[in-house]
């Protein structure tokens, strides 16, 4: 699916915005069966924080496990199609020189969160601080007010907080938007990506 002008113009005027409907019912279905195969594999390791050789688990930061997605695998194809189309529109409206996309299934049990952070580092080099336009797309059917685990996005001079309903998409700007995972009541599924300058 296209995001419209309209949409888009609304993440470069607020630095996010929620889309609906990004991808097929079908579509969604498969990303989260990957997801649960690969859970149920022991593909999901804990994830780290931090820039390249330096990174750690911080469990006090962050509590979720991942597991990376290969765009160039052909069950995917419709997935990186997607992607490359809204890098494609990002870079036509905005000039914002994206050039790679890469991203991660995301599981939080319960109790399980993300403290306040921003995707881009403020060390800016060949190697950090690329990541320009963050994307989470949230693959959790029948979720419920009061489940916790909502993205809370901080961009002056109010506070957001989204509830990871199934199929809705966020995507926000990674150098200016503060945001936090919220803990969990439930487990939660999300795909988690940046678009990125290099």
């Amino acid at each position: 699916m296209m995001i419209p002008c309209e949409t888009l113009q609304k993440l470069n005027e607020n630095h996010w915005v929620l889309v609906q409907n990004f991808f097929t019912e079908k579509e969604l279905q498969h990303l989260k069966a990957e997801a649960l195969r690969r859970w149920q594999k022991g593909e999901f390791q804990p994830a780290k924080v931090g820039r390249s050789q330096e990174r750690q688990t911080a469990a006090e930061i962050r509590s979720d496990w991942i597991s990376w997605m290969d765009l160039n695998l052909p069950e995917f194809d419709f997935f990186a199609q997607a992607v490359s189309q809204l890098q494609s529109d990002l870079n036509q409206n905005f000039y914002l020189g994206l050039q790679t996309f890469e991203c991660h299934w995301a599981r939080y049990a319960e109790g399980q969160f993300y403290k306040e952070h921003l995707d881009q580092s403020p060390v800016k080099s060949r190697l950090h601080g690329e990541r320009v336009i963050s994307f989470v797309l949230y693959l959790n059917e029948n979720w419920q007010n009061g489940d916790g685990g909502e993205l809370c996005l901080r961009h002056q001079p109010e506070e957001i907080r989204i509830q990871p309903r199934w199929g809705e998409l966020v995507l926000f700007r990674s150098n200016t938007v503060p945001h936090a995972v919220l803990p969990s009541r439930t487990e939660r599924w999300s795909l988690t990506g940046w678009f990125r300058r290099i």
